[in-house]
């Protein structure tokens, strides 16, 4: 490798390191996903059960993550959500510098420098990558040992001994084992792995088929090791096909396609979408060099399978990340003809990055306007972390403000420490991790409460539900819970932050609940 790569690639790293370390989530969570997760670890820690059943959301696909938090808090601060939320944004913070080490390095193996720097660049500072680097989530460091496993893979071309190339792939299957065990869905890039190598060999199939076979049994070792790795974690879910037809079914649904292309199109970017057609522009009207064949073969099988799978299951956007690669691979192929020096690439690709946050900022109102919004905005800036909108800074920040007052919320609830309680609210993660962390003496079972699913924390005389409303929608839920008499004499909170329009029950003052200041 150049030494001049090293040094960009290094200063990019950092410089992607540094905004997520400004940016990130500390005590919060970055991401609903993450709030499951860190509710599961609390009630395991708290009863004891390693696994906790169904609370710990993921465990099937991501045991390895869960793994690596254990051996990083010690047990007794599993019982503190604040603790454990902390360690795992830290987790996030030290893989988000993995990742752009890993993906600067991948794309400087098979691109020239300066289209290498475009992408990396561009793709680091995107739409997209950026909150999910800043979110703390287990696919982050996912990504960053498989881009590592896939630059390991390359690797070998440049070896001439046996014993190095063994070493090298070696290397690389660890490498790609440990990013499965973090989270199991980035088994929709391994196709790639063995495509890309074939691009980079650049040969004729009968020329390379040896090597590439190498290329291909390294995915399929690693997979099979996972599996054999994953059998503790899927004995309850019916192995491991159970446990993937388990998300399906309750995850994906093709009436949402039509979404998902809109997802796909956010977090692209106006000024990504802009690039491709220009560049495509060029090409037809032959004023730019054809990518070549083994290369867009490549890319091909590294959009298809993510973007046909996550399309009927759009949201958080994180799920278009490979797709969104290898458009960006793609347009620095269109344009490498432009990207003549390493200079000349950083101005294209700043001038990239700024264009497609300023224009997400332009038409922000007409999306704000259009999203399917459940609640009031409360007079505060529009954000969701499911689908970036506008300037990544200030949505950023008005997603921290809005589960830092959940958070704040739940500390309020469980210092309280009702006796009897009905919670209502939409987000109920950091309402549970809270009492179960101030009284472990809390048990938490699933129940039915008239046409609501709910959890009901129990212990002794204390009796404490928390439902999730939205399930009730379009019905007015408040009327719903007020008209069930197990629950006659009980306080109600209702979760003002999530108040939608099908709320229009208004709760008496007698059957309101305060929580302490």
């Amino acid at each position: 490798m150049k030494q001049r790569n090293l040094w960009w690639i290094a200063a990019l790293a950092l410089a992607s390191a540094a905004l997520t370390a400004v940016y990130g989530y500390r005590l919060t969570f970055g991401e609903p996903d993450m709030g499951s997760m860190v509710m599961g670890i609390v009630y395991a820690a708290v009863t004891g059960v390693p696994n906790a059943g169904e609370l710990q959301y993921g465990m099937p696909f991501s045991f390895g993550f869960y793994e690596l938090l254990h051996a990083l808090i010690p047990p007794e601060q599993l019982r503190s959500p604040d603790h454990v939320t902390l360690v795992i944004n830290y987790v996030g913070l030290g893989f988000a510098l993995l990742f752009a080490l890993g993906l600067s390095l991948l794309l400087s193996r098979v691109l020239p420098g300066p289209a290498a720097l475009f992408v990396s660049l561009t793709f680091l500072f995107s739409p997209l990558v950026m909150p999910f680097l800043a979110s703390g989530h287990p696919f982050i460091g996912a990504c960053a040992l498989y881009f590592l496993s896939s630059w390991l893979l390359l690797q070998c071309l440049d070896q001439p001994a046996p014993a190095q190339r063994a070493l090298y792939l070696a290397a690389a299957l660890i490498s790609l084992v440990g990013s499965l065990t973090l989270r199991g869905d980035i088994a929709l890039a391994l196709p790639f792995m063995p495509a890309l190598y074939w691009a980079a060999r650049g040969a004729p199939l009968r020329a390379c088929w040896r090597e590439l076979g190498w290329a291909l049994l390294l995915p399929v070792l690693a997979f099979a090791l996972f599996l054999v790795l994953q059998r503790p974690y899927v004995s309850d879910h019916g192995g491991a096909g159970g446990s993937l037809m388990g998300f399906v079914n309750k995850f994906v649904a093709l009436d949402r396609v039509g979404r998902g292309l809109v997802v796909f199109v956010m977090v692209l970017g106006l000024g990504t979408i802009a690039a491709i057609g220009v560049g495509a522009l060029r090409l037809a009207r032959h004023r730019s060099p054809p990518p070549p064949r083994l290369i867009l073969l490549a890319l091909a099988v590294l959009l298809l399978p993510s973007l046909l799978f996550w399309l009927p299951n759009p949201q958080p956007a994180r799920h278009f990340l490979f797709p969104l690669l290898a458009l960006f691979m793609l347009i620095g192929l269109l344009w490498r003809d432009q990207l003549r020096s390493l200079q000349r690439a950083l101005g294209l690709g700043l001038l990239l990055v700024l264009l497609n946050q300023g224009l997400a900022e332009a038409v922000r109102p007409v999306v704000v306007g259009r999203y399917q919004w459940a609640y009031d905005s409360g007079g505060v800036r529009r954000a969701t972390q499911q689908v970036p909108m506008g300037l990544f800074p200030l949505d950023q920040r008005a997603n921290q403000a809005v589960q830092a007052n959940f958070r704040a919320e739940a500390q309020r609830l469980a210092a309280s420490a009702p006796q009897h309680l009905v919670f209502m609210g939409d987000t109920r993660e950091y309402v549970v991790a809270a009492l179960l962390a101030a009284d472990p003496a809390l048990r938490l079972q699933p129940v039915k409460l008239g046409p609501f699913d709910a959890w009901l924390l129990s212990a002794g005389q204390r009796r404490l539900y928390v439902t999730d409303k939205r399930f009730q929608w379009p019905q007015d839920a408040l009327a719903l819970m007020l008209a069930l008499p197990e629950v006659a004499d009980y306080p109600i909170y209702v979760q003002a932050a999530t108040m939608s329009r099908y709320d229009k029950t208004t709760l008496s003052a007698t059957r309101a609940f305060t929580p302490a200041h």
